[in-house]
């Protein structure tokens, strides 16, 4: 992907060595520039078109150049950590000016640069701004020589990784590697999970750096790894940390709350269309296991399966794997009222001999082939009482 025009921050180490920086990595924001009025994708006429898309122009060659956009605001936002970013989309002789966030993205009316100021204004603000209000995450900095050295030595996943980053979290360090640019969308919770090196500890962790969904009945994960152990659920794996990150100012989405302001134009369309609030949030597992992808064997395949899944065998894997019987993760947890709701083979961990020992002691004795992980969907009987629709739009891949 070549934007017309990519905005970096002035670095000393990019003028230096401009082939090696340029890139989506350190791109602060983007312009397009498009000749033809028929290529703007946005309609100012929302407030006749309502329904479910009154921001959209009708289908055709514009929603081409929609998805370009989109593209360009996912790349930016994969290959850093960042909690937004601001783009500038010209048109002819008017421009728009884009927010876009993890709920989506917000978007001016023309601005007639000839006549009006405030592109200009933006441009001079946006030089003026600090880092976390142009949308970069400030809990996350390059990682030092020393610790990186530290970090590879204990983790073999670090390796290869040509930089890592120091990650906070609740005052406490990370060594994590940098983020990969991703083909999906700009949305949702965006969930990047890390094998990373806790630097208090000197110890292998497994990092997850997610948006949790922010709405009544959605439980942080954190709180549900709580309540799994608080009620002895085995095969699940110990969370050693796990919090908000930053300020709500900067690491809440806000594109969610313009269809709330009582002055928005469309407010009596938006049940057609709510946006998903979301929150930046972190845990920690130092329980760490292994990708069901990576099994060296069908049994030790089966195994992890039947230990986040399956509470009962059925007859071939009785007769095949007689000495499995036990309850697992996800029946034990269904029996203390908490349903997953998310279970895919992304969530599923090996936990085999080999991983013992790089892990928490704690819990470890009550894993037994597998792990059941990512239980921020899941969702809790007695919060269920009488609930509506948590959630108006999903996000699939």
């Amino acid at each position: 992907m070549k934007p017309d025009c990519s905005v970096y921050a002035y670095s000393e180490k990019v003028k230096a060595k401009p082939d090696t920086y340029l890139s989506f990595t350190r791109v602060d924001f983007v312009i397009e520039f498009k000749s033809k009025l028929e290529s703007d994708p946005f309609a100012d006429n929302s407030s006749k078109r309502g329904g479910s898309k009154p921001f959209a122009c009708p289908d055709g060659p514009a929603r081409t150049i929609l998805g370009q956009l989109t593209a360009y605001a996912t790349a930016v936002l994969s290959a850093q950590y960042r909690t937004h970013t601001f783009m500038v989309f010209i048109v002819k002789d008017y421009a728009r000016l884009i927010r876009w966030d993890r709920s989506g993205a917000l978007f001016t009316k023309p601005i007639y640069y000839n006549n009006e100021s405030h592109l200009i204004d933006f441009l001079i603000r946006y030089d003026m701004a600090d880092r976390e209000a142009r949308g970069h995450d400030i809990t996350v900095s390059p990682a030092s020589s020393q610790d990186v050295a530290l970090a590879k030595a204990k983790v073999p996943e670090l390796r290869k990784a040509n930089e890592c980053l120091d990650v906070t979290i609740s005052n406490q360090h990370f060594i994590i590697p940098p983020p990969e640019s991703t083909p999906t969308i700009p949305v949702g919770r965006w969930t990047r999970a890390s094998f990373a090196y806790d630097k208090d500890n000197g110890r292998r962790v497994l990092l997850k750096d997610s948006w949790r969904v922010l709405l009544k009945g959605v439980r942080p994960e954190g709180e549900i790894y709580r309540w799994l152990h608080e009620y002895k659920v085995p095969n699940i794996p110990f969370c050693s940390l796990a919090d908000n990150v930053g300020k709500d100012a900067y690491h809440r989405s806000r594109t969610d709350e313009i269809v709330d302001d009582p002055n928005f134009e469309l407010r009596d369309h938006r049940l057609h269309w709510k946006l998903t609030p979301y929150r930046h949030y972190r845990i920690v597992l130092p329980t760490v296991g292994r990708k069901l992808e990576d099994f060296s064997c069908t049994k030790e395949f089966v195994k992890a399966m039947l230990a986040a899944v399956k509470g009962k065998m059925t007859i071939f894997l009785a007769v095949h794997l007689p000495n499995l019987t036990y309850i697992i993760a996800h029946e034990a947890a269904c029996y203390t009222g908490v349903l997953h709701r998310d279970i895919s083979p992304g969530n599923i961990l090996i936990f085999g001999e080999h991983e013992r020992g790089d892990s928490d002691d704690q819990y470890e004795s009550t894993i037994d082939g597998g792990m059941l992980i990512d239980w921020d969907l899941s969702k809790i009987d007695e919060d269920d009482n009488n609930s509506t629709t948590r959630r108006h739009a999903r996000t699939v891949s």
